[in-house]
């Protein structure tokens, strides 16, 4: 036990020693770190596993207690410890002098005398990695990365392949997804028209062979689901694929969510080509999501296709939709969503905010299974504070709310660093509690926040974060152009044809000009 004890003392005297020599921007993060995320209930983190920002947890009051002792120990031995009037206090006091690594907190009640009356509460976790400045070098430029991925989709059989047909090759077995995938190759294909003036011509004619795919698919005037194209489309002729399972146990079920995607690939295409049909086809996007909307100023996850009613219980978190109907504000002065989107956000602020269960929103998920905050996901949060912040005239609320959802993604789901036998390539960011994997998009999904929040207030902090996240991107992307969707070490046998989702690529393509953008703007 002495040993223990006295690598323990060792590690915590590097730790801190580290912390002493870190720049002023990484001791802002670490004095950030040492403040809770939503502090009280409800209790956000019943389910989490990993914490970068100190934690607070739910605890009970013990009969007879006057106080409450905080022990956190590492391999056994105590870390650090301190008193509270109450067992729901943060680890504020002690978090700074924790060193990364496995942690057990025993929340014991004292009574008048000083006597342990027992446990007030016990939680293992582990504190994670600070973020520091000064890691790896971008491979190259952000904006070469973002480049090189967009000709990767390009010249992909199965992208090349929309020139000439007008249903997918289906060898890309992602192809299934109509609104995720068929949905964002249309975005790509109208993003490499424009970067890439020599493509022009074919990208064009692959982003037309794409869309009118997703509309000779969508449902006819009248139908629930009008002007909308489906989840699903062809299966996958391999009926033993994963994506061929899912698509076939969901085949009637529409993601609403999804919706939003075809409608923003259809607002590209009549930006690259200026026909207006194009146009119609994404105010039918619209206009059914005005139907659909709830009195509330809510949404279903997910629908029945024949009939447009809940197949959940839970309701929709829905950023991407909310900045797709802006975007017909602010672009093309369409004002008709204006009331949709102010009702959407009254919802938000009145129920979901409160209740911060930013849980997942996956087609594969059986939300009514689960329990309230067991399937967080950054892929919820970061994309609605990102919205928050680009409102053209945030409130005061709307800015802390934006900072709790940035907050929450990082402490839940970067990883600055990795531990010793974890299969990653840091800094990284894993995708949802179920799914505790790096992905490349989640990335992308969280510098949506960061810069964001960059350019409302020139947070530095936050630019470097974004810099150094996406920043991996470049490290990892394939000398194809092609940026892999797990961010793993596959081995000698490689990834298959279902470790890449092409809509992935959309959002960090996004990000990377995004910061790009940022960098440029900065240096003139």
């Amino acid at each position: 036990m002495k040993k223990l004890s006295s690598i323990l003392i060792i590690l915590a005297a590097a730790f801190a020693a580290a912390c002493s020599s870190y720049s002023g921007l990484d001791k802002k993060a670490l004095e950030e770190y040492n403040h809770p995320i939503r502090k009280g209930e409800p209790y956000w983190n019943v389910f989490a596993k990993k914490f970068t920002y100190a934690p607070a947890f739910g605890f009970s009051a013990v009969e007879g207690a006057v106080n409450y002792k905080y022990l956190v120990r590492q391999d056994g031995v105590e870390a650090a410890s301190f008193w509270a009037d109450v067992p729901t206090e943060d680890l504020g006091p002690v978090w700074a002098s924790i060193p990364p690594g496995q942690c057990v907190l025993d929340v014991v009640a004292m009574n008048s005398r000083g006597d342990s009356i027992g446990l007030a509460g016990k939680r293992e976790f582990i504190k994670d990695f600070p973020f520091r400045t000064g890691g790896p070098a971008p491979a190259k430029s952000y904006r070469q990365t973002a480049l090189d991925a967009l000709l990767y989709v390009h010249n992909m059989p199965s992208t090349r392949h929309w020139q000439n047909n007008r249903t997918p090759d289906l060898s890309y077995v992602m192809n299934t997804y109509v609104c995720k995938i068929v949905g964002a190759t249309v975005r790509v294909e109208c993003l490499v028209a424009k970067e890439f003036p020599e493509l022009r011509e074919e990208a064009l004619s692959a982003a037309l062979g794409a869309a009118e795919y997703m509309v000779s698919l969508a449902w006819p005037q009248g139908a629930p689901l009008e002007g909308w194209p489906p989840t699903y489309g062809l299966a996958p002729a391999d009926s033993n694929t994963y994506v061929a399972r899912v698509a076939k146990n969901n085949a009637s079920k529409m993601m609403v969510l999804e919706a939003s995607v075809a409608g923003e690939a259809f607002l590209d295409l009549f930006d690259a080509t200026s026909d207006s049909t194009w146009l119609e086809r994404s105010l039918s996007v619209a206009r059914t999501y005005s139907r659909l909307q709830y009195p509330d100023g809510s949404w279903p996850i997910r629908i029945d296709t024949a009939t447009g009613e809940s197949l959940s219980h839970f309701r929709l978190w829905p950023a991407h939709v909310l900045k797709y109907l802006r975007r017909l504000e602010t672009q093309y002065g369409i004002m008709d969503y204006a009331g949709v989107r102010d009702k959407a956000e009254a919802y938000i602020n009145a129920v979901a905010l409160p209740q911060f269960d930013l849980s997942g929103m996956f087609e594969d998920s059986m939300w009514d299974d689960f329990q309230s905050y067991s399937n967080l996901t950054n892929f919820t949060a970061s994309p609605y504070a990102s919205y928050l912040l680009t409102n053209p005239s945030p409130t005061q609320d709307d800015v802390k709310n934006a900072c709790d959802l940035i907050r929450l993604s990082e402490d839940q789901f970067v990883h600055w660093d990795k531990f010793e036998g974890v299969n990653a390539f840091p800094p990284y960011a894993c995708e949802q509690y179920f799914y505790d994997v790096p992905v490349d998009s989640s990335i992308a999904d969280i510098c949506d926040g960061y810069l964001a929040l960059y350019e409302y207030n020139g947070d530095r902090l936050a630019l470097e974060k974004a810099k150094a996240l996406l920043g991996s991107l470049t490290r990892f992307q394939e000398p194809s152009g092609r940026i892999l969707t797990l961010m793993i070490d596959f081995g000698e046998e490689g990834p298959n044809s279902e470790d890449f989702w092409l809509n992935s690529i959309w959002w960090d393509v996004s990000q990377l000009l995004r910061l790009d953008g940022i960098l440029s703007s900065k240096n003139k």
